[in-house]
């Protein structure tokens, strides 16, 4: 029986979870030859692994099927580095600001690599304003919960005002240059 066009093949989906199984185990293998808690430090890559590969299977698939999957594996790839992170800091309370990575971000990280893999400077341009929109709520939840609540324990409290005033300006700035750049002056 063939497989619909775009799908991989059984014989594929069977190297890929045969690969991942095997490293899977050589990871757990070594946490207990070297009395290490490898699944509590490391499993957030029960998300990272499937989603990173989800993505590659993705980018090469025609159409808006690979482009909306590309995005999904994206976003779920940037919750399994955001549990990474957590997990390995323990700054659980980031959740508040930190979904702006997952969505949109991540779903935008997703698009741009599907549309730089398939040469679509649309899709790299959508996936980049993803990415901007999403890193801008992050970057606004962050002063807010970090910088004026405290949520995670950082003391920020006096940098906040500068930091936001440097920020400003930098954004005065590349606008500025942006324009003229675009006018050849």
């Amino acid at each position: 029986m063939e497989n619909p066009k775009g799908l991989p093949s059984l014989r594929t989906i069977s190297m890929i979870i045969g690969a991942a199984l095997i490293v899977m185990g050589v990871l757990f293998l070594l946490g207990e030859l070297f009395k290490f808690q490898i699944a509590g430090w490391f499993w957030p890559l029960f998300v990272l692994v499937p989603g990173l590969m989800l993505l590659v299977w993705s980018v090469g698939q025609p159409g808006a099927n690979g482009e909306g999957v590309s995005s999904v594996a994206g976003a779920i790839c940037m919750t399994g580095l955001l549990l990474f992170f957590q997990n390995i800091t323990g700054f659980w309370s980031t959740w508040a600001y930190a979904w702006a990575l997952v969505a949109p971000a991540g779903l935008g990280v997703g698009l741009w690599i599907y549309g730089w893999r398939n040469r679509l400077p649309d899709k790299v341009r959508d996936g980049q304003r993803m990415i901007l929109v999403g890193l801008i709520i992050f970057l606004a939840g962050f002063i807010f919960f970090e910088g004026l609540l405290g949520i995670s324990g950082f003391n920020l409290g006096g940098y906040i005002g500068p930091l936001m005033l440097i920020g400003l300006g930098v954004l005065l700035l590349w606008n500025a240059f942006r324009k003229n750049f675009r006018k050849g002056q």
